[in-house]
């Protein structure tokens, strides 16, 4: 399972580095990743579906809401960022792209900068980035390592143990094949665009750390597109943290934050859609201008969307008094 799951992963991963995404995030539901493979070998994507697809599962409101109390506040190495990280989503549904991508940025140095020093003791006092963008090879390693000793330590004490020293080493090797093809694209994303550096990068990348933060280069990068890819790294790195954690990765939100943290925002993207004619006014005089972050259609799944029977019938009895009330 895990090598047919991998296998699938690497790629889905390499399909999409034609059409300008990087990654999947490990929370991504088995039937998604099984539309881009059967897409493909129907030669039927493009580069429009391929964003329109992850545009759809940021957008599906339960998941990404539920991803910053669910999964980031159980890491004390996101802990400490999320109130920065709910400020860019709040930003991001408002379609203020620019703000939010920028204050998004920071908190992926600051929490694997948080990792490399509380975890791995490293001084980052020199050569920071260069640290920093090799930060998910040392998390990987670390996986690897925790998977090793397991397998290490029930071969040789557990006499219930049912596998030989062969089985175990080939389990073992499936493991870190697993690893290894998750982790591929998310280093690839760190040292070629995120933190690479601005002397050798490629000319057409858009997601850059240095580039953004120090204005070095003025060209378009406030986009829809461009924070989900963001946000998407966030649940990578935080899928990893747990397991490193021994922690379980499954959401772990509690309902009334959920139905409260639902009714906001999507009260937030409702009432932000009645201001784009003035941002749209405001704006499209700039040379930097794009039209199209106020033009895209948003298909919001919210409450009655994707949610389980009994959590609409939570949100039926508690609407009326959790609405506002302070969480």
């Amino acid at each position: 399972m895990i090598n047919r799951e991998s296998k699938d992963i690497y790629e889905v991963n390499n399909i999409l580095r034609n059409y300008n995404w990087q990654f999947i995030h490990p929370y991504m539901q088995g039937y998604k990743i099984m539309t881009i493979l059967d897409r493909h070998a129907a030669n039927q994507l493009t580069t429009d579906f391929v964003t329109d697809f992850f545009i759809e599962d940021f957008y599906d409101l339960g998941n990404t809401l539920s991803s910053i109390d669910g999964h980031f506040k159980r890491s004390p190495h996101f802990e400490p960022f999320c109130y920065f990280i709910e400020n860019s989503l709040i930003l991001c549904f408002q379609r203020d792209y620019a703000g939010a991508i920028n204050l998004l940025i920071p908190c992926i140095e600051g929490i694997l900068a948080s990792y490399l020093q509380g975890v791995e003791n490293i001084d980052l006092s020199k050569n920071r980035f260069e640290k920093i963008k090799k930060a998910t090879g040392n998390l990987k390693k670390k996986l690897v390592e925790k998977g090793e000793k397991y397998f290490n330590d029930v071969t040789l004490k557990d006499p219930h143990y049912v596998y030989n020293r062969q089985q175990s080493d080939h389990m073992l090797k499936q493991e870190r094949r697993y690893f290894d093809d998750w982790f591929d694209s998310i280093e690839r994303f760190l040292q070629e665009s995120l933190f690479a550096s601005t002397d050798i990068i490629n000319p057409e990348v858009e997601l850059n750390r240095h580039s953004i933060l120090h204005s070095l280069e003025l060209k378009p990068y406030d986009t829809l597109e461009n924070y989900v890819k963001l946000f998407n790294c966030l649940r990578f790195i935080i899928w990893a943290f747990l397991q490193l954690e021994r922690k379980s990765g499954l959401n772990d939100i509690d309902n009334d934050t959920f139905l409260r943290k639902m009714l906001m925002y999507e009260d937030i993207i409702k009432l932000s859609a009645k201001l784009v004619q003035q941002k749209r006014v405001l704006l499209k005089d700039y040379p930097l201008y794009n039209p199209q972050n106020y033009q895209k259609r948003i298909i919001l799944k919210g409450l009655y969307t994707g949610t389980s029977l009994k959590i609409r019938l939570l949100f039926r009895m508690k609407t009326w008094l959790i609405k506002y009330t302070e969480f």
